[in-house]
């Protein structure tokens, strides 16, 4: 009898993937043209406008990883507005709890629905970029399988983080404070726009501080993984890391449902 509901989860979680994919297959097209758009300004941006002003060449593919990054945060925050804006006014998920599938199979499908979709932009960002810079692009000594595993972590922590958000606050506090309070420290103490090691070595305890930031190990871990050498956090700390705080979410998360949908 567990089997059969299992199974009736999955075929519901897989019809709910396939109607998700067909939404975006009828957007691809916009959806490339913003990928290519934003492409050439960032190839632009980090092969000349950043070198002219005295960006060492040797950190243009650090930053530029960190691009992706904040890409992948703001396709995160959209996320959250979605989400939020739904349970304040619009009750679309309403609809989908009575569905015949169980909570926590159909939140794994907003996640994946989020892994997907976001990866179309990042990953055009992340394989067309590393190509497009060329030589500019410093790559030491990559790892593609981690970096295969990293990206595929990175994509899953903020669909919790940001899914998590929008159920654990309400619309007005979310829409008034979430930057200032939350995004905004975490994305600035993220490593995302500088490299932890340089932050190390100009002040070590802002850099232990910067450790206590899951989004460190995500910036960190796509560098380790795409770039390599000693300059990077290595992925072999970045990527348990990441994972212990993707499950410590996905807890928190089914907590926040519970008490915003079941606040009896």
């Amino acid at each position: 009898m567990v089997y059969f509901a299992k199974n009736y989860n999955f075929r519901i979680f897989c019809a709910l993937i396939r109607r998700d994919i067909k939404v975006f297959s009828s957007e691809l097209m916009d959806t490339i043209i913003d990928g290519i758009v934003l492409i050439f300004t960032e190839i632009l941006l980090y092969s000349h406008f950043l070198p002219l002003m005295g960006m060492p060449s040797t950190e243009i593919a650090a930053m530029y990883i960190g691009s992706v990054v904040f890409v992948l945060f703001f396709l995160g925050e959209n996320l959250s507005i979605r989400h939020v804006f739904d349970l304040k006014h619009e009750r679309f998920i309403d609809y989908q709890l009575v569905l015949p599938i169980s909570r926590p199979w159909l939140f794994a499908h907003y996640i994946v629905s989020f892994m997907i979709e976001s990866s179309i932009i990042s990953g055009l960002l992340l394989t067309f970029g590393l190509f497009l810079l060329g030589d500019k692009f410093a790559v030491i000594s990559p790892d593609w399988i981690g970096l295969v595993i990293i990206y595929i972590l990175s994509l899953l922590f903020f669909g919790l983080f940001f899914l998590f958000l929008s159920f654990v606050t309400n619309f007005e506090w979310f829409m008034d404070n979430i930057w200032p309070r939350v995004l905004s420290p975490l994305y600035g103490f993220g490593c995302t726009v500088f490299i932890w090691s340089k932050v190390n070595e100009l002040s070590p305890w802002l850099a232990k501080l910067c450790l206590l930031n899951p989004l460190t190990y995500v910036s960190e871990g796509l560098r380790a993984a795409s770039i390599g050498g000693p300059a990077f956090i290595p992925l072999w700390i970045c990527i348990p890391v990441i994972s212990c705080t993707i499950a410590a979410l996905s807890y928190a998360l089914m907590r926040s449902i519970s008490k915003t949908l079941d606040p009896v």
